[in-house]
């Protein structure tokens, strides 16, 4: 009997679900490997005499650890977030991330500033984790102005219904209306071949839905608004 478009549908979404199980697996061999084979070449660099050599060798282990880097990006889809959750004080957090970055940004004359509305409450939360996404946007927002100087505003406020919003906002030239709704498909990418994954914001929006929240691009007049809205801890 033939199947109907729901039942062929419903296969077609089991046979993927097996499918990313089954990558994930081989990502992590491989990953594991390429720790291995990391290693061995940092031991190399140590012993090797020969300046010409020590340099392709790290090279190689520059390209391996990119290697891994995207390993790890493409297993955060398929596993659940594993770091420890613990209140976080999201204003130390944005500072944090806003003092990290300062110096990269300024070398590009980009300003990087903190706006933080009233007293927003705390959340519980992988700190690491909320960390990685906050500076995924920062960096993102400065490839966008593409060697202009501008200014990036990482903003927070209670966003008054049992959530807190963080923003991560820039002048840059936006997002064309075309690309807004491709932004968070992973392996997507505007910028140009070898240069970034087209993880970073998938990852990210993974992550930020991991803490029961979500990751969104606003449509503004000008520049690029990225939105994170959180649950906020709940009082004792």
């Amino acid at each position: 009997m033939a199947k109907n478009d729901d039942e062929a549908a419903l296969e077609r979404l089991e046979s993927l679900a097996a499918l990313g199980q089954l990558a994930a697996g081989v990502t992590h061999e491989v990953r594991n490997a390429m720790t291995g084979i990391v290693g061995f070449l940092q031991v190399a660099r140590k012993k090797s005499a020969d300046a010409e050599l020590e340099q392709l060798l790290a090279l190689v282990e520059s390209e391996s650890q990119r290697c891994i880097e995207v390993l790890k990006q493409f297993l955060a889809f398929s596993r659940p977030l594993e770091g420890t959750r613990a209140p976080v004080d999201l204003r130390a957090a944005i500072e944090r991330v806003a003092r990290l970055t300062r110096h990269r940004l300024g070398l590009q004359q980009i300003r990087i500033d903190v706006e933080v509305e009233g007293s927003p409450p705390p959340i519980v939360a992988d700190a690491a984790a909320l960390q990685q996404v906050l500076l995924n946007l920062v960096l993102n927002a400065m490839q966008a102005l593409d060697g202009r100087s501008g200014r990036v505003t990482l903003a927070l406020r209670d966003g008054g219904d049992g959530t807190v919003v963080l923003q991560v906002r820039d002048d840059g030239p936006g997002v064309p209306a075309e690309l807004a709704a491709r932004i968070f498909e992973p392996f997507f990418s505007t910028k140009p071949a070898g240069q970034g994954t087209g993880l970073g914001l998938a990852v990210s929006r993974t992550l930020i839905e991991q803490h029961g929240g979500s990751l969104s691009l606003e449509r503004t007049a000008t520049g690029a608004t990225f939105t994170i809205r959180l649950p906020a801890q709940r009082a004792a």
